[in-house]
């Protein structure tokens, strides 16, 4: 039984920290096709997590992003950058989204911590 539970718990852990499963989870909607070269980390353990996700894709996708209340921070190089900080799961979580209009190349960051 101890084999069997660790074995579903290695599946559920792979299952939903898949690249495509991580962008809708924390970003609200499901990539679109347009979207390339979609790489992702997740790591939560206990009082603290840290989510990071790169792709390539479009301004429409970019606006989707930003428009679940972001502020615009001082770009960063070609970069714009956006920001929130709020309180959902952990006592404070921030999330930063960076996007190079130019490349198409977008940068999306989440941390918490209680």
């Amino acid at each position: 039984s101890f084999v069997l539970y660790c074995s579903f718990v290695g599946v559920d852990f792979y299952l939903n920290t898949r690249p495509a499963v991580v962008f809708e989870r924390w970003l609200g909607f499901a990539p679109p096709a347009h979207v390339q070269d979609l790489k992702s980390s997740l790591w939560i353990l206990g009082d603290s997590g840290r989510v990071s996700l790169s792709c390539t894709t479009t301004e429409e996708t970019f606006d989707r992003i930003i428009k679940r209340g972001m502020e615009r921070m001082p770009d960063v190089g070609r970069s714009q950058h956006y920001h929130r900080r709020f309180s959902e799961h952990f006592g404070t979580e921030s999330e930063d989204v960076y996007f190079n209009a130019s490349t198409g190349r977008l940068r999306y960051s989440w941390a918490g911590t209680d």
